[in-house]
């Protein structure tokens, strides 16, 4: 059995489809629920290149991150291409944190 130092991550599918663009959004919650002040930057890398993510910002309203992801960019992803939303909170150096794991899924008809 393994032994995860923090829990994993939640992995999520999102369907995408030619000539339309993905908006999604993350709420942080507390343990009870209650609404929490991002208070910081949210944005997701996507791999549609190994080498160089992409990157979509999100727009962050208190406690909601919505990311809009432009066609131009859903176009180029495949099925399985991988994702992660992470927020960015503000010192030097900033510390990353890893929110959402995923992959895209061509929705595409037929």
């Amino acid at each position: 059995m393994t032994n995860y130092i923090a829990p994993k991550l939640i992995n999520r599918v999102l369907p995408i489809t030619k000539g339309t663009d993905r908006v999604f959004s993350i709420r942080r919650r507390d343990v009870n629920g209650d609404p929490v002040d991002w208070n910081c930057s949210v944005f997701i890398d996507i791999d549609i290149s190994k080498t160089n993510p992409t990157r979509v910002q999100a727009t962050v309203t208190y406690d909601l991150a919505t990311v809009r992801i432009d066609q131009t960019i859903t176009d180029l992803c495949k099925t399985n291409t991988t994702w992660r939303a992470i927020m960015s909170e503000p010192g030097n150096p900033s510390v990353e944190t890893a929110l959402l794991v995923g992959i895209f899924e061509r929705n595409d008809g037929k």
